[in-house]
């Protein structure tokens, strides 16, 4: 609908309320729609335009670092010789090809890839988490109080991928990382990648899992140090239940899942249970 706008004869100046104001302020609406927006100026907006473009989905970083001089992100891992599993960015180097790195309270050992004639590997492969044993021992006094206690260990993990009779580490994965769509896009089809897959989600647990801790102290009645011993005991066992769980479901339990062992069968199948009544 078009307006006519009066001619008013010159008067003072005063303010005008435009038909949409409310009354009171407002707040700003960037015409670009929600943020964040770039405020680089333009010359390098559009030469870090022009690189990502020219490199491909996930240069972001790269170009930056090349265009605006922002350091490189510290990569999460790095390859090892002779070592299926990715290992840990920085990780220290030790005898006969290991690897060592500290995540938490925990020390992680990732041992060379190794073989087995054992024939009920024939044709699979394995890659197991394996953690030290928790001893704890104490000496109480004649009123039943703790006076010293000897232990927990510092928690120690060793990953190792095993590979059975008929497989090596450039065989073809059958089942699970390795045969998704993206996997194969990639060209990630191997056994050693997939095994390497469950290396990776050791060690992401890890990262986000605290280790369990012993809660027993000297000066406790020997009945709560017992208590709290084996809660200890109880909960190192739920953490690598739960790891090896969580594992399986990442990398067993997607792309084709047709030639899984019946155990692993049993974990998608609840894992997929889940999701269908909403739960993680």
């Amino acid at each position: 609908m078009s307006r006519v706008a009066l001619l008013r004869r010159p008067g003072p100046a005063r303010a005008m309320r435009a038909p949409f104001d409310l009354g009171g302020p407002q707040p700003f609406r960037d015409p670009r729609g929600p943020g964040p927006h770039s405020t680089l100026p333009y010359r390098e907006a559009t030469e870090l335009l022009r690189c990502i473009q020219i490199m491909g989905p996930g240069s972001d970083a790269e170009c930056r670092h090349q265009v605006l001089g922002e350091p490189l992100p510290t990569p999460e891992f790095e390859t090892a010789a002779g070592i299926s599993s990715p290992v840990p960015f920085g990780a220290g180097s030790g005898r006969g090809g290991r690897r060592t790195a500290s995540i938490g309270r925990i020390n992680v050992t990732l041992l060379p890839d190794t073989a087995t004639r054992d024939r009920s590997m024939t044709n699979r492969a394995e890659t197991r988490i394996r953690f030290n044993r928790a001893a704890i021992n104490w000496r109480t006094n004649a009123a039943g109080i703790v006076t010293s206690i000897i232990g927990p260990p510092t928690p120690q993990a060793t990953i190792q991928t095993t590979f059975g009779p008929g497989v090596t580490a450039t065989s073809t994965s059958g089942y699970g990382r390795g045969t998704t769509a993206a996997d194969v896009a990639a060209g990630n089809t191997s056994l050693g990648f997939h095994e390497g897959r469950h290396g990776v989600d050791f060690l992401r647990y890890m990262q986000a899992n605290p280790y369990p801790a012993f809660t027993g102290q000297v000066g406790m009645p020997v009945a709560d140090v017992q208590t709290a011993a084996q809660a200890y005991l109880t909960a190192r066992q739920t953490y690598s239940d739960d790891m090896n769980r969580i594992s399986t479901e990442n990398s067993d339990c997607v792309g084709n899942t047709a030639s899984v062992s019946a155990e692993v069968r049993v974990v998608c199948d609840a894992a997929a249970a889940r999701a269908a009544g909403g739960g993680p």
